[in-house]
């Protein structure tokens, strides 16, 4: 017997165990499949409320309305439960209880949906102020990029000014185009650097050469006159002194020698010139 049958019976029914509940097992059955669908999107929701606080409130009073049904539903077990066990419960005011159900799903539905949309035109809005943030932070970074060439070319420019213009080594507080520059390198060198050969003609040994204690640069720069390649024989003090010195002292010595007025006014024959017996070194020191 069907639930109709029941209602338009002419006397009351005590067969209840013949009622058919097939129905309401379905109906319950699609009710929390439902509710299933919409724990799932609650924790959608849940996920969203996390980046956006602002919808946390909404969510909030979405779960108590979703919480308050599944008492509902729960409510609504326990009398079909008691129905099953008892046949008792009048069944309109089952019906009564699902009606009420449906109209909740249906607002709870609409609010979600205006959950939905104004997440989306949210996320809309973050977009384009995120888009514009990049541009923002593009043009500083190609600004920065330029100055920083502008820079690096000024550094090349200023490296390039510097290598034209080179210090001697050996003419302090002088500057010199490189070729310049390398020209009198050469010349000091050439001048005061001994060859292969005037060092080889000093026979020194490792020892010698090291009792000189000579730098790498006093060697290049004054290395003939400190090994004393530019010694010569004296012939005034019968030994060798440096070139300078003996041309010093040579001049000193000639400085009283005649001149050539004074011996053309001793008025001297060859004998008698002779007979003087003068070598050249005593000619040249004759008063």
């Amino acid at each position: 017997m069907g639930i109709r049958d029941m209602f338009d019976h002419k006397y009351p029914i005590t067969n209840l165990h013949e009622i058919d509940l097939t129905f309401l097992h379905d109906d319950i059955n699609k009710m929390i499949a439902t509710l299933e669908e919409w724990e799932t999107v609650i924790d959608e929701l849940k996920e969203a409320a996390e980046k956006y606080e602002e919808f946390a409130e909404r969510l909030n009073v979405a779960e108590a309305e979703i919480s308050s049904l599944k008492n509902t539903v729960v409510t609504l077990q326990g009398e079909i439960d008691a129905i099953e066990g008892t046949y008792g419960k009048d069944i309109a005011d089952l019906k009564n209880a699902m009606s009420i159900l449906e109209s909740k799903m249906t607002i709870l539905e609409t609010k979600i949906a205006a959950v939905y949309n104004y997440i989306d035109n949210s996320i809309n809005v973050l977009a384009k102020q995120m888009y514009k943030q990049d541009l923002i932070i593009m043009n500083k970074l190609n600004q920065a990029k330029a100055d920083l060439q502008r820079q690096i070319n000024d550094l090349y420019a200023i490296v390039a000014s510097i290598r034209t213009d080179l210090s001697n080594p050996w003419h302090w507080g002088k500057v010199f185009s490189p070729d310049e520059n390398n020209k009198l390198i050469y010349m000091d060198l050439a001048d005061n650097c001994p060859s292969v050969e005037e060092y080889a003609s000093l026979n020194l040994t490792a020892d010698e050469y090291d009792a000189f204690n000579l730098t790498a640069y006093e060697y290049a720069r004054n290395g003939k006159k400190m090994l004393h390649l530019d010694y010569v024989f004296s012939p005034i003090y019968g030994f060798k002194q440096s070139v300078d010195n003996v041309l010093t002292s040579i001049l000193n010595w000639l400085e009283g020698t005649l001149s050539a007025d004074a011996y053309t006014a001793l008025n001297l024959t060859a004998d008698e010139y002779t007979a003087l017996n003068l070598s050249a070194a005593d000619y040249y020191s004759y008063q």
